[in-house]
């Protein structure tokens, strides 16, 4: 409990506050860019951006992001800084016939890339396909400790039961990789 006085001022900033924890969030945001027809992508590997507009309102997107970081090579995402991250992946998909599964899958590495976990995963279908085609969306997320940032690193994959598209777009966001660091390891 802090009791101030009637009349006090408090003034405050990072180099003379003690008592107080000091963090700086970091958001990052990728994109797929281009639409991909695929029954197994592991990893989503090519085609991918970090988000730097919406369409005809190019300040969207940048003033939403802090502190961005997030690396990518060959669809590996390396993290800026040790610390847990709530990483979230979001596709939307599209298909002409039937699909018993289409799923998303987070996967992290421990060991620089030697193996790989899923460490979430999302599965939905299509049902009664209209010969135009019919969209689903499909979420999951993971809670990752990156303790680290050579080792700890994290992938995106899909997969369906026959050939899938999965939405990409420049000023769109149909499939999403967002990263939350939430506090330190």
């Amino acid at each position: 409990t802090i009791t101030i006085p009637s009349g006090a001022t408090i003034t405050a900033t990072a180099a003379t506050t003690t008592g107080f924890y000091a963090f700086a969030p970091k958001i990052d945001r990728w994109r797929l860019t281009t639409s991909l027809a695929t029954s197994d992508s592991e990893p989503v590997s090519s085609n991918l951006e970090r988000i730097d507009d919406y369409g005809s309102d190019s300040s969207v997107a940048g003033n939403a992001l802090v502190n961005a970081g997030m690396t990518e090579s060959s669809g590996v995402f390396t993290f800026p800084a040790t610390g847990k991250y709530h990483v979230e992946f979001m596709a939307t998909a599209n298909s002409t016939s039937d699909e018993r599964y289409v799923g998303l899958f987070i996967q992290e590495t421990i060991n620089g890339g030697t193996n790989w976990y899923s460490m979430a995963t999302a599965y939905t279908s299509i049902e009664d396909a209209h010969s135009s085609g019919t969209w689903i969306a499909a979420y999951c997320d993971a809670y990752i400790d990156v303790t680290n940032t050579s080792n700890v690193k994290v992938r995106f994959n899909v997969n369906a039961e026959t050939t899938t598209t999965f939405y990409g777009d420049t000023a769109r966001d149909y499939m999403t990789m967002t990263f939350t660091k939430i506090g330190d390891t």
